[in-house]
């Protein structure tokens, strides 16, 4: 009978895919993953939204993460389908593997006298919090690694 090694895939760094990562619950899950040296993959809006999320990222603690995972911010707006295809796109371009995708972004406009429209006519709201999300796990699924015991947090 054949030995199992020490090592398990656990102890790699696995490659996250997290939406909303740039404020609240989800930043704190992108600096506890990079602290563990996992790398992030976390699209942001827009480039001056990317700037700054990485500015703040690496003022938090540039000792500590320097050493740890790596953070690749592309551009990617969760309320536009087009938005979506492009970035998936590019992963597909780049040969990127995701071990893990966590779908945490959300928003709430509320008190509004009109409802705000996404790029392809949908509630703004019911477009990000949940068309997107399923459009995105759909479009990612061929780049997810399957070998690698994958997730998907939602």
């Amino acid at each position: 009978m054949k030995k199992k090694s020490n090592s398990s895939k656990k102890d790699k760094p696995l490659t996250i895919f997290i939406t909303g990562g740039s404020s609240g619950i989800g930043y704190q899950a992108v600096l506890n993953l990079i602290s563990l040296g996992h790398n992030i993959i976390l699209p942001c809006r827009n480039i001056f939204r990317a700037n700054e999320v990485l500015t703040k990222i690496f003022n938090q603690s540039p000792v500590e993460l320097s050493k740890k995972g790596e953070i690749y911010t592309p551009i990617m707006d969760l309320s536009d389908l087009k938005s979506i295809d492009s970035l998936c796109s590019e992963l597909k371009m780049r040969h990127l593997k995701i071990d893990v995708l966590i779908l945490n972004a959300g928003l709430q406009y509320t008190g509004s006298k009109t409802p705000r429209m996404s790029n392809q006519g949908i509630e703004l709201t019911f477009a990000v919090n949940h068309l997107s999300h399923f459009y995105l796990t759909q479009k990612i699924l061929p780049l997810v690694d399957k070998k690698n015991d994958p997730k998907i947090i939602i």
